[in-house]
């Protein structure tokens, strides 16, 4: 059972920029306008997404993500960790230009999960697949010189897995070595935590994480839901088993014993659940986790941090900075954690502030000690609705980092519906930036209609979904917003 975020996904262009500080119209000339990723109307017939995206080099990236083709249907989306089910696709921008998308062929319904570029000429990717016999089953594929490779079936997974694989994650530190993680079931329904390396370019055998005897109980719920690599052969992972967060490091190409994230993140005798749900690797023996653990009372979560410092994972912070609202600050979790050095991190995600509305803060660690909380600049003035989160967060160095999620704009009609719009929010020399609209979404979401939800978990209808800097001021996202048709299509934006 995945701790999911409780707070729900659910203007005019002229509008808010009126409404934008000098800041935010700084920020605004360095975002290009969002555009439908190229070739998805070619394929779509229904919702399309981007689900992640990687930069390897200034203006070189790629991301992926899904579309609905005739005879297609959706399983559901549970960010940030996406299982969204119809065709997969791949787009590459190439010097600051992003091509067609062009499928990912594989049997059946297929989702794409996560991307991850070492170079501009090399990345990977990987997600499920549903195999002949129905069962789903977890694929990876790799980019060299521009080119995509046809996916395989993780190797090893054959012998692990008896009814249905995810693959959620996957990280490459340097051309031809990457590592990636997810969840298989065996033949009694109980779920295994995996890992698999590339050397080399060339997949190994995917192993089940190593860890205590509750890591591997029949029946208990269990999957690596982020990995980051900060060297070839030098990773860490987080997840969950049971009730727990775990985390895992592998060091010389060998993963050690999982273990629970210390420290008490639940209150004593608590019937919640805790899960990592983002890792970052500023170097081998330095990394950060963020999460949520559910506390069992009244279905409040709480946001976490943890740090690991010259290879020793140290006890979590439960509320980070929680200052923000003091005692407001729960219904929250971390979705997304980014280390720029050693000690030099920032996360984001959202909480209830305690008012009846849902908010997006980031939170900063420096010199190895986490800060205040705050809410994202700038989104008060654009969350008329009173509903944002942070999604994702991505920092090329220390103090200039990017963001971005979705906020309502409070144009809800009399149904009580939560229209979103999308948000991205730039640091600058340490200082955030006031949120924006995604330059050009205002043109895009025309259609935002909470009814429809192409999502399963959430009445969504607009975010940012995933974001990437290659360097201070280079970056690029991706998400999705809902046409006048009434359907998600999949965007891209680039600065």
């Amino acid at each position: 059972m995945r701790v999911r975020r409780r707070l729900l996904r659910c203007a005019s262009l002229i509008g808010v920029f009126g409404a934008m500080t000098a800041a935010g119209l700084a920020a605004t000339a360095h975002w290009s306008s969002a555009i439908e990723v190229p070739g998805t109307a070619d394929l779509n017939r229904a919702d399309a997404a981007v689900t992640s995206v990687s930069c390897g080099s200034p203006g070189n990236c790629a991301a992926g993500g899904f579309y609905d083709s005739p005879g297609s249907e959706d399983h559901g989306v549970d960010f940030p960790n996406v299982e969204a089910y119809g065709k997969a696709f791949v787009v590459n921008e190439r010097n600051g230009v992003w091509g067609a998308a062009v499928t990912v062929p594989t049997h059946g319904l297929t989702s794409l999960n996560s991307i991850s570029c070492a170079t501009a000429s090399f990345c990977a990717a990987g997600g499920s697949y549903t195999g002949r016999r129905g069962r789903l089953q977890a694929w990876v594929m790799n980019e060299r010189n521009g080119v995509w490779a046809a996916p395989i079936k993780v190797p090893g997974t054959t012998g692990l897995n008896r009814r249905d694989a995810f693959l959620f994650t996957i990280s490459c530190p340097v051309a031809g070595f990457c590592a990636a993680g997810g969840t298989y079931e065996d033949s009694r329904r109980g779920e295994h935590a995996f890992v698999v390396n590339e050397t080399n370019g060339v997949w190994g055998k995917a192993i089940e994480v190593p860890g205590p005897a509750a890591l591997h109980r029949v029946g208990t719920d269990t999957a690596v839901y982020s990995i980051s690599c900060a060297a070839a052969n030098s990773c860490a992972a987080g997840g969950v088993y049971g009730s727990h967060a775990f985390v895992v490091d592998e060091r010389n190409g060998v993963w050690r014993r999982a273990t629970e994230v210390p420290g008490e993140i639940l209150p004593a005798h608590s019937r919640g659940v805790a899960a990592v749900n983002s890792v970052s690797c500023a170097t081998p023996r330095f990394c950060a986790a963020g999460g949520a653990a559910s506390t069992g009372v009244f279905g409040n979560t709480v946001a976490f941090v943890v740090n690991e410092e010259d290879g020793v994972w140290r006890k979590a912070i439960a509320e980070p900075g929680s200052a923000l609202v003091q005692s407001h600050f729960r219904d929250a979790n971390v979705g997304s954690i980014s280390c720029a050095s050693a000690g030099t991190c920032t996360a984001g995600g959202g909480y209830a502030d305690g008012y009846g509305g849902e908010q997006a803060f980031v939170v900063r660690e420096r010199h190895g000690v986490w800060r205040k909380a705050i809410e994202v600049p700038g989104l008060a003035t654009l969350d008329a609705g009173n509903l944002a989160e942070l999604d994702s967060i991505s920092c090329a160095t220390g103090g200039s980092c990017a963001a971005g999620g979705y906020y309502s704009d409070g144009s809800g009609g009399d149904d009580n519906s939560i229209p979103l719009q999308t948000f991205v929010v730039n640091e600058k020399r340490g200082v955030w930036q006031d949120a924006i609209e995604v330059p050009g979404s205002a043109i895009l979401n025309v259609g935002a209609n909470p009814s429809i939800d192409p999502f399963g978990d959430y009445p969504a209808n607009a975010s940012v979904t995933q974001i990437s800097c290659a360097r201070p001021g280079s970056c690029a996202a991706g998400g999705f917003y809902t046409d006048s048709s009434g359907n998600t299509q999949a965007f891209a934006i680039s600065k």
